[in-house]
């Protein structure tokens, strides 16, 4: 019967990596759910295109303007409407975001 060791080496190479998985995670678990109001000379704007610049996430306003969509914290979201000039809008962490085009 052979006795199984563990080195300190594969030890030191386990933490590691383990420190390394969990900072993976932590910079891609900063997902926010951002919520908000886009409204435009005034009035609540159904309808808005909302969508995360550079990705393929997107949303668009309800009937009163409000929009929900998920992005990480430092997205920048795009804002467009016909007749409206487009707007772009870094989140900085915010997860509420009420814009006016």
């Amino acid at each position: 019967m052979t006795k199984l060791t563990i080195s300190k080496f594969s030890t030191k190479a386990f933490t590691a990596m383990l420190a390394l998985f969990f900072s993976f995670t932590s910079v891609y678990g900063q997902q926010l759910n951002v919520k908000g109001t886009v409204t435009g000379d005034g009035s609540l704007l159904p309808g808005v295109s909302v969508a995360v610049k550079g990705d393929q996430v997107g949303s668009v306003t309800d009937f009163d303007g409000n929009f929900e969509i998920s992005a990480n914290k430092d997205d920048v979201l795009v804002f467009s409407y016909v007749g409206f000039k487009t707007l772009e809008v870094g989140l900085e962490g915010r997860n509420n975001l009420d814009v006016n085009l």
